[in-house]
């Protein structure tokens, strides 16, 4: 068990350097380690989040409580224009780091003297980012102690049970359940906003799985994705969690089903953070069973639905067009010749089928590359760089072809090009943007983007 989220302890920032530093629950003076800075690090507040609220209310019926959550969802957490300028591409770049660290620090000292609800609302999602960029460069420390510091000057209801919920959720991550379960006493179960709500329902879907009590899961979470309303970029978290407490309980095909259905409504990086969510909870062995079986089960789909995009069913029907047509102009000439006809008779039927062959014959290739890719090959991510048209037009759908920085696990980024149609939501893809790819094995230069 990593100890890195654990209760018995305080890890908060330097107010200097920001390296995290490490205090009694009741606070202290600490001298940074890196810094020597003097730190007067305050006691762990434990009161509950409505202690925190504008005075108490009387509890909501619960039809009427998710009757106020559903008509929050399907609206997707914006951070301020404060913390999108630091992160172009949807994170924050090394580049920025330090100016982001900078911005954390003086917005949290703004909160030490004055509270400022929007500054509040910003270190509450600049805290959010942080730690999660931290998480991704294997720093836990560091991720917890941006949480646990921005808990320290919050005083809304919502942000500190977000803070709470995050740190619950990382302790279960790392498997120190007990501590979980404290970091998540605070927080308020019957919430009727929903990023609250949800931060409460994932903390304790974590911490049932964790101690194996996967009937609480499908309680907590909903027996349906339809059942629970839970905010938009973590019905994936809950679709793994809800999955595995199926297959925990001998469901493994319920499981499954899930899982293809969270799959087809999440989207191409919707699906890897899937895998990552996996990845990341390895020690949980989530969904061991139902995953590969859901995974196998929509990749084929999934690769169907590729070869389409790439033109396979024009391509189908130009190619056996032009077959039948070339055999109407040879049967014509064979006529002609028999009865001393002139040989290029047939030649006006069979030229147009010679062109629709090889067009339809390569639009065919192109899109069995597109299903063998999307069945076997490497997933990853890339940036795009550049769209540049290609004049192809295939039932009136523009073919473009995208400039890409490829990124794959264990090696280094480079750029490829991939040529799709471009139609539905692709449509919508600008430069800078992130999406799926898949990656010849064999060939790192051929790529396919995923679209479904």
């Amino acid at each position: 068990m990593d100890a890195s989220y654990s209760y018995t302890f305080r890890l908060v920032p330097c107010e200097q350097c920001a390296q995290p530093i490490q205090a009694a629950p009741g606070g202290g003076m600490v001298t940074c380690s890196r810094c020597n800075a003097p730190n007067t690090v305050s006691p762990r507040d434990e009161r509950p989040v409505t202690a925190f609220g504008m005075g108490m209310t009387q509890p909501i019926p619960e039809p009427e409580r998710l009757m106020r959550l559903r008509a929050q969802d399907g609206k997707p957490l914006m951070p301020p224009a404060s913390v999108m300028a630091l992160m172009p591409g949807g994170q924050i770049p090394d580049y920025k780091l330090n100016e982001a660290l900078t911005i954390w620090r003086s917005t949290r000292a703004r909160l030490r003297s004055m509270q400022d609800h929007a500054a509040g609302e910003e270190l509450m999602f600049l805290s959010i980012v942080l730690s999660q960029q931290f998480i991704s460069q294997q720093n836990p420390a560091q991720a917890r102690a941006m949480l646990e510091g921005a808990l320290d000057v919050l005083s809304l209801p919502r942000h500190r049970q977000l803070m709470l919920g995050l740190l619950s959720r990382g302790a279960s991550r790392m498997g120190d359940v007990e501590s979980a379960e404290r970091w998540l006493a605070p927080c308020d179960p019957v919430s009727d906003d929903l990023e609250a709500d949800t931060s409460y329902r994932l903390g304790r879907a974590l911490i049932d799985t964790g101690r194996g009590n996967y009937a609480n899961v499908v309680g907590v979470l909903g027996s349906t994705a339809a059942e629970i309303p839970i905010r938009d970029g973590f019905d994936e978290v809950a679709g793994v969690l809800r999955a595995n407490a199926y297959e925990r309980n001998g469901q493994v095909q319920v499981a499954a089903q899930q899982l293809v259905e969270t799959m087809a409504k999440s989207g191409p990086q919707g699906r890897q953070a899937l895998e990552k969510i996996i990845q990341t909870h390895a020690h949980m062995g989530l969904c061991a069973q139902s995953y590969p079986m859901a995974a196998q089960h929509y990749a084929g789909v999934a690769a169907k639905a590729a070869s389409a995009r790439q033109g396979g069913g024009v391509g189908a029907l130009l190619f056996y067009l032009g077959i039948l047509l070339i055999g109407g102009g040879v049967v014509t000439t064979i006529v002609a010749l028999t009865q001393d006809g002139d040989f290029w008779t047939g030649i006006p039927v069979a030229l147009p089928g010679v062109i629709l062959f090889f067009v339809g014959g390569g639009l065919r290739r192109s899109a069995k590359r597109a299903e063998r890719l999307r069945l076997h090959g490497i997933s990853g991510r890339a940036t795009i760089v550049g769209v540049r048209p290609t004049g192809t037009r295939i039932n009136n759908v523009p073919m473009v072809e995208f400039q890409l920085r490829i990124e794959l696990p264990g090696r280094a980024p480079y750029e490829a090009t991939s040529r799709m149609l471009l139609s539905g939501g692709v449509g919508a893809v600008q430069p800078g943007a992130t999406v799926a790819v898949r990656v010849d094995p064999q060939t790192p230069t051929d790529v396919l983007i995923e679209s479904e």
